[in-house]
Formats: structure tokens, C-alpha cells, sequence
């Protein structure tokens, strides 16, 4: 109904047809894609995509083959997250429940506000809409790891500030920047050679601590040396979640 298009399909946090949504909720084009979608986050971690992913007038499937979903290696299950806490106080604040944008980000899995563990919700199938799809208010929470909170609390920071900034960094810079910082943390030998086999097994223990049980985000073992590896050589897209990764770890 909103997007004129009985066919058409809405992503969770790539949302498109900004131009068309924007006349209807007398909003910014800009402004809805910087704070209603993910679209920044995508942008700066896949600057080599930043055209099409910031194009507010670009279709759906447009978005999701410049931000490479369907080529990362660690694919989403085709779910919404929620805290239950939280969609109790929306429903007390506003009458209703709704999803937040920083929940739907990839390898988070805690509320922050309420140090609980996010819960899951199966996406309806995409051949219908499934009216007052929101966030179930009976569900129990569970308290999470405090490294959850803490990652949680890192990315919601980072978001926030790629709202409102420019992401001008090009993947080049980028892979330079983590370099500089891994050289200044001991991670590089004097002939320039990244310690893997340390950082690997840091960044395994730190994963570990994020999810509430294995998914296909986590770093497999201590010895996934390729998760650090094919982040530094720069030659492929990578996922967001593994540039967070490092950004939080260093």
C-alpha cells in the first residue's frame, strides 16, 4: 500500500523507495535513509558501493546487490529481532510496540537498555503481507553476557555516529587504518606480517561471548585464521560485522 507496488519487497533495515515514503511522512529522503535505515552503516564498511547504497531512489534489489548480501559467505536467517523489554515500554510510551533499527543489526544479539538477550522472530513469507506483524509482548527475556552489552553499546555508538557523518573513507584507507592500529596494539611483526594465530584466537574468545549460542556469523575456532585474513588482504567484500568485530576488539 505504501509503496503503490502489491508485489514489492521490504527490507528490514534496508529499506528503499525513500523518495515515494518520504511524500507520505512529510520526513526527509535523507533523513530517512540515514536514521530509518542501515543504509550508512553498509555504505562505510562497502565504500566501493557507497553510489548505489546511499541512491534513495534505487529499488530493493538494487539495495541488497550493492550491499552484497547475497556474496558475504555468513548468511542472515530471514528474522526480526526485538527485546522483550523494550516492547513493553514502547507499548507503554506510545501504544504499540515497534522494531528497532539497532537491534537489526547483523551480529547483534543484546538490548543494551535492558542487558538482555535479543529474540528472534520468523519473517512471514514474502508472497503476502501478515498485518500487525510486531514484536510479541509475551515473550520471557534473558539476561546476556556483559561482552554482549558491551559490543551492543560499541555499535550502537558507531551507527549513530555514521548517521551523522559523512563516509567519504575508501576501502583502501580502511584496511590501512586497521593495520596502523593492529602495528600499535603488537600485531604486526617488524617484517610486517600480521600475527594471526594470536589475534584468531582473541577474536574467537571474544565471539564466543556475543551470541547467545553459535551462528554463522561467530569465528569457527581459534584456528579461522581466513575471518582476519580476508578482512586485511582487501581484496573482497567483507561483512560488516567483521570489520565491528575488530573495530571493538582493537
Amino acid at each position: 500500500l505504501l509503496v503503490g507496488d502489491g508485489r514489492a519487497a521490504i527490507h528490514r533495515y534496508l529499506t528503499s523507495d525513500l523518495y515515494f515514503l518520504s511524500t507520505l511522512t512529510g520526513e526527509l529522503t535523507n533523513d530517512l535513509l540515514s536514521y530509518q535505515t542501515l543504509r550508512p552503516l553498509f555504505s562505510h564498511y562497502l565504500p566501493q558501493y557507497r553510489k548505489f547504497i546511499e541512491d534513495a531512489g534505487a529499488s530493493t534489489n538494487e539495495i541488497i546487490r550493492a550491499s552484497q548480501l547475497s556474496t558475504f559467505r555468513e548468511k542472515e536467517s530471514l528474522s526480526v529481532k526485538y527485546c522483550p523489554m523494550c516492547a513493553k515500554t514502547d507499548v507503554y510510551e506510545y501504544g504499540v510496540a515497534y522494531w528497532h533499527l539497532i537491534h537489526q543489526v547483523p551480529g547483534i544479539e543484546a538490548c543494551s537498555t535492558h542487558r538482555t538477550w535479543l529474540i528472534h522472530q520468523e519473517l512471514p513469507g514474502r508472497s503476502h503481507v501478515c498485518r500487525h506483524f510486531l514484536p510479541n509482548l509475551q515473550t520471557i527475556s534473558s539476561h546476556c553476557t556483559d561482552i554482549a552489552i558491551e559490543f551492543a553499546v560499541f555499535v550502537d555508538q558507531r551507527v549513530r555516529a555514521l548517521q551523522v557523518n559523512s563516509r567519504e573513507k575508501s576501502h583502501a584507507v580502511l584496511i590501512s587504518d586497521y593495520r596502523n592500529r593492529l602495528k600499535r596494539s603488537g600485531f604486526i611483526t617488524v617484517s610486517g606480517r600480521v600475527r594471526r594465530k594470536i589475534l584468531s584466537e582473541a577474536l574467537y574468545r571474544l565471539s564466543k561471548g556475543l551470541f547467545p549460542s553459535p551462528t554463522l556469523l561467530s569465528i569457527r575456532s581459534t584456528l579461522d585464521h581466513r575471518f582476519i585474513s580476508t578482512l586485511l588482504s582487501g581484496q573482497n567484500s567483507q561483512h560488516p560485522f567483521k570489520h565491528l568485530l575488530l573495530e571493538f576488539y582493537l
